[in-house]
């Protein structure tokens, strides 16, 4: 039997090998930030605190200024056009070292549009 990755969903679906781990993914991001899906992108991501990802300190700020990106798939472009921009913007490949952006140099470094 040959896997299909025939759109974003798969693809990023076929990162787990545990499903029952990418479901609980999308479960906590779509009770704490983003999860969408359709032919050009699937985005799952939530909203956390620059200060932990730096410092790895559990101190809140009074508003998350960062997008956790946990998993995403397809088109960079489309998928970033659709959050609200925040500070900052943070992704793990899957070797334990977090990658802390600027949102909006990110968005440039990327060709998206501007957003205010």
């Amino acid at each position: 039997m040959t896997t299909s990755y025939s759109n974003p969903y798969s693809i990023a679906k076929a990162c787990y090998d545990d499903e029952e781990e990418f479901f609980q993914i999308i479960d906590f991001c779509s009770k704490h930030g983003i999860v969408h899906s359709d032919n050009e992108f699937f985005i799952c991501a939530y909203k956390t605190y620059s200060e932990y990802i730096k410092k790895n300190t559990y101190n809140k700020l009074d508003k998350a200024d960062t997008w956790y990106v946990y998993i995403y798939a397809g088109n960079i472009v489309e998928g970033f056009n659709l959050v609200k921009p925040l500070k900052y913007l943070a992704y793990e490949r899957c070797d334990d070292n977090i990658r802390l952006f600027n949102f909006q140099k990110f968005m440039g470094a990327i060709g998206a549009k501007k957003k205010k």
